[in-house]
Formats: structure tokens, C-alpha cells, sequence
């Protein structure tokens, strides 16, 4: 969740004042589509404008619209956005740290960057009033509900790896293993509330994209096509793993969950023998699973399982109090 809306009227509108006879049209490059509708809706609300937009009242709008009905908690809560998540910029590669391959420092790759400038626990606060939402019947709201879960749940991911990084120099193995398990629970837990809605599902994204073969041989290619794209991208040695990665049920438990859970599977071990991690070897093996698991014949639902705002409440209740005392790190 990412995208300075501020930044946007601005831009746009100093373009429509001072573009003069070089200004032509608007418009946007939606290759990283399905992720975050409001910037979008934003863009190409603003093409159609009459002068400056008031972004606080338009999103303020937006929350109605996306609740089906005025309601103070939702604006409570799309303010808190507005001035955190999307205050932002959406620069390339934005991705929680879970959807990164394995590292105990920063992150792997470009591709998966999850540095963030806000405070976790004001994105926890949106969160806990958009559990309190009165008109929770649309889709969309339930969109926006598990996604600020997830974006909240993903950013507090960090914070426990660092734990695992921390014990992991301190040769603890009590605290290695009690925080590893935290990273598997954790990420379990996302693949929970995501698998809930229909927006989120990997097997979706399969199942759309086997619908293009006529026969088995092309349904089988289309859909593993469709799974390189958002793991691998192309041919083994490519450079461009996770580029477009996506936190979609399935993928969070069966290939992000996996790779995190043989990397603490094989730290506890090394440590356990007195000896210490290969980093080479183990990038060897990940990158033989991801291949392993784009080309595999693995089903996914296409159907959403669970109920959004029983899960969200749940781990809430689970990983308020967690969050609420983590710094930024």
C-alpha cells in the first residue's frame, strides 16, 4: 500500500496550469495493477477535474463509497491511510518483507522492498476502526479490510525477523526457535485473511489464466505461465525473481511461507551443529524450489474460505498488543 495522493494533485495539477500546448492527455501505467485501487481512481478522477482537488474530502468521499454508506470509523480510518500508507510514494519493488527470499538483514532484493517511513501502530489504529465499521457489507470494504491487515501484519513481520536475526548472532537457540515459529505463524496467519476474500486468492489468478487454453496441454501452460509470472518471471538464472510478487493466499503459505520456513528450518540446524549458515548453498536450494514450484501441478482455490471480519477481529485481538510495543526499524 503505497502512493502519495498529495503528491499527485500536485503534480497533475501544476501540469494542467502550466502544461501549455505540451500537454496532451493523462495517463497511467498499470503494471502493477490490483493492488492499489484508490491511487488509480485518484489518477483518473483528477484527469476530469476543475481545478485543485481537496484530496482530504475526496478520500473522505471515497470511504463512503467504498462502506456503501456514510461512517465515521471508515473516515477515521482512510484519514489514518491517507497520512501514513498513502503519503507515501510507490516507488518500485514496494512488497512486505515476507514476500522477500530469505535474508537475515534488509532484504534480498530490489523487488521486494519494505522500508516504510510511518508508524505501524497508526496503520494498526486504521485497522482497529475498520473492524468497528457499522456497513461492512460490500466487497470492496472487505478489500480495503484485508488489505491494511495484511500491509499491517507484513510490516510487523520485520520486526520478528530482526528478533530471529538478533538470537541467531547470540546463538540462542531458545529465542531462534520461539521467533522462527513466529514467522511461520505469522505468515500463516496473512495466507488466513487473505485467503478470505475473492480478490486474494492465487488460485484465481490460475484459473483465469488456464481459461485462455482450449485444450489440457494449453491450460496446463497458461497456468504455469501464470504462476512464473508472479514468482520467478522467466527462466531459471533470471534476475527479475518476486519482481511481480503479490500477497495472495496460496502464494503467502506454499512458496513465500516455504522458502522463510526452510530458512529457519536450516539456521536452527546450523546452529544446533556448531557451525555456521551457508548462504550460497541455501540460495541454491531456494531458487531449485521456486522453480520447483512454478513448474508444479499444486491446486489452489478459486474460492474464498472463511469470514473476513471474524478473521480480521481474531488477529487482531491476536498481534495488537505485539505490534503496539515494536518500534520501526
Amino acid at each position: 500500500m503505497s502512493g502519495d495522493l498529495k503528491e499527485v494533485e500536485s503534480r497533475m495539477e501544476n501540469t494542467f496550469q502550466n502544461g501549455g500546448k505540451n500537454m496532451w492527455g493523462i495517463g497511467s501505467t498499470l503494471e502493477g495493477f490490483g493492488v492499489n485501487p484508490i491511487a488509480y481512481e485518484y489518477v483518473f478522477e483528477k484527469a476530469w477535474s476543475d481545478g485543485k482537488v481537496d484530496v482530504d474530502q475526496w478520500v473522505r468521499d471515497w470511504a463512503i463509497r467504498r462502506c456503501g454508506a456514510p461512517d465515521e470509523n471508515a473516515q477515521k480510518a482512510w484519514n489514518i491511510l491517507l497520512n501514513t500508507t498513502y503519503a507515501e510514494p510507490a516507488g518500485l519493488g514496494r512488497a512486505t518483507l515476507t514476500n522477500s527470499r530469505p535474508v537475515f538483514k534488509e532484504f534480498q532484493s530490489w523487488t521486494t522492498n519494505p522500508t516504510i517511513k510511518y508508524d505501524n501502530k497508526e496503520l494498526m489504529e486504521a485497522w482497529s476502526l475498520l473492524n468497528n465499521v457499522k456497513e461492512r457489507t460490500t466487497d470492496v470494504y472487505q478489500y480495503d479490510l484485508v488489505n491494511v491487515v495484511k500491509q499491517c501484519l507484513g510490516n510487523y513481520f520485520k520486526n520478528v525477523r530482526d528478533e530471529f536475526t538478533q538470537a541467531y548472532e547470540q546463538k540462542d537457540i531458545g529465542l531462534l526457535t520461539k521467533k522462527g515459529n513466529e514467522m511461520i505463524t505469522l505468515m500463516n496467519d496473512m495466507d488466513s485473511i487473505l485467503g478470505s476474500n475473492r480478490n486474494s486468492l492465487v488460485g484465481s489468478w490460475i484459473m483465469s489464466a488456464r481459461a485462455f487454453g482450449v485444450t489440457p496441454e494449453e491450460k496446463k501452460y497458461y497456468g504455469q505461465d501464470a504462476k512464473k509470472i508472479v514468482t520467478v518471471w522467466g527462466e531459471p538464472g533470471r534476475h527479475l525473481v518476486d519482481y511481480a510478487n503479490r500477497s495472495w493466499a496460496g502464494l503467502m503459505k506454499t512458496y513465500y511461507g516455504e522458502r522463510w520456513k526452510r530458512f529457519v528450518t536450516q539456521v536452527i540446524a546450523d546452529v544446533k551443529a556448531n557451525k555456521p549458515f551457508d548462504e550460497k548453498k541455501f540460495s541454491k536450494e531456494i531458487e531449485d524450489f521456486e522453480e520447483s514450484w512454478a513448474e508444479g501441478n499444486k491446486q489452489f482455490s478459486s474460492q474464498p474460505a472463511g469470514n473476513t471480519m471474524a478473521i480480521s477481529r481474531m488477529l487482531y485481538k491476536k498481534y495488537s498488543s505485539e505490534i503496539a510495543a515494536t518500534k520501526n526499524q
